[in-house]
């Protein structure tokens, strides 16, 4: 199974701006974390962070997105918009 990734990830392949790297939260299948991190920080992604659920944020150069979208384990590929913090009731 191929992994979902976001379509604003996509759209990242045709961005012209200058941006030089982009925050992504990464769904990685089960026993494949360790693997997912060490391709992460080889292609030169910095701040890496698991998560719950299997899943890693991660800094990492727009000109490698592409690459990491296709690395063996993925779940999915998305960027990371930061969370939202709901105030209670």
């Amino acid at each position: 199974m191929s992994a979902y990734i976001a379509e604003e990830i996509n759209a990242l392949y045709n961005d012209e701006t200058d941006v030089e790297s982009v925050e992504l939260l990464i769904g990685v299948r089960e026993g494949k974390i360790e693997q997912i991190e060490q391709d992460i920080h080889s292609l030169g992604g910095s701040d890496i962070e698991r998560l719950p659920f299997n899943s890693i944020s991660a800094s990492v150069p727009k000109s490698n997105v592409s690459e990491i979208c296709t690395l063996d384990g993925l779940e999915s590929v998305e960027l990371d918009e930061g969370m939202e913090v709901l105030e209670g009731n």
